[in-house]
């Protein structure tokens, strides 16, 4: 059985405003990219937490905000890596290869290369981080404003319904022993889980184009509203 013929004299008459493939990912790419801004607003709020002086944090700010000018307009931020090894904490923002010809968005490490990095120094190695939660904060908010709002409508962060899903088990012979819990969580649940990781000597938080990777604990989170609560 043959495929029904496309009209297409239809389609441009009926659909003036459309978008051609191009300008859809162009868009989509816009809207649920990280902002630049992003590695720099997060370093300077580390290295707050970690005491820099007033000079420290101007010419901190000073570095970053040249860094942000070098950046190009294809350069869109689909991972930010937080990584702490006892007294040093690394802010990693990788970049989507991007093929001109392309006809979808993949998402994954294959696909991410490496486009800027700050570091913040901390007194030593047991140094506390202080209002975690604060931070913790600032971490789904940046997540939600992208990943969340952009697909869905919903309340607001305050609001929010999170789903946290945790992983157990080892790799036996080869094979996957895993098993995988997903449970529902309000925002000062979410909040919780991620000051769990930023209290640690050391972890790693990932914010990537649909989940927050907790490393350290085995788990992720990911924003939903009220009207949905899968993934």
């Amino acid at each position: 059985m043959s495929a029904t013929p496309v009209d297409h004299l239809s389609i441009i008459v009926d659909r003036p405003n459309r978008r051609s493939r191009s300008e859809t990912i162009l868009r989509d790419l816009m809207n649920t990219s990280y902002p630049h801004a992003l590695l720099g607003n997060l370093t300077i709020r580390l290295a707050q937490m970690a005491e820099y002086s007033d000079d420290e944090l101007r010419h901190t700010a000073e570095v970053f905000r040249s860094a942000e000018a070098d950046l190009s307009l294809i350069d869109f931020v689909r991972c930010v890596e937080i990584r702490r090894n006892n007294d040093v904490i690394d802010i990693v923002v990788k970049s989507l290869k991007l093929d001109l010809k392309m006809t979808q968005i993949t998402d994954d490490r294959k696909q991410h290369e490496y486009l800027a990095k700050g570091t913040v120094e901390l007194p030593d190695a047991g140094f506390v981080l202080p209002d975690t939660k604060g931070f913790a904060t600032e971490l789904l908010r940046a997540f939600y404003n992208i990943q969340v709002r952009y697909r869905q409508t919903g309340p607001g962060l305050e609001k929010s319904q999170w789903v946290c899903r945790s992983k157990s088990g080892t790799v036996v012979n080869g094979t996957s022993g895993f098993t995988y819990n997903d449970a529902g969580v309000g925002l000062d649940e979410a909040i919780g889980i991620v000051e769990a990781s930023l209290a640690l000597p050391k972890f790693q938080v990932l914010l990537t184009h649909n989940t927050i990777l907790l490393q350290d604990q085995l788990k992720r989170l990911w924003g939903t509203n009220f009207s949905s609560a899968k993934k």
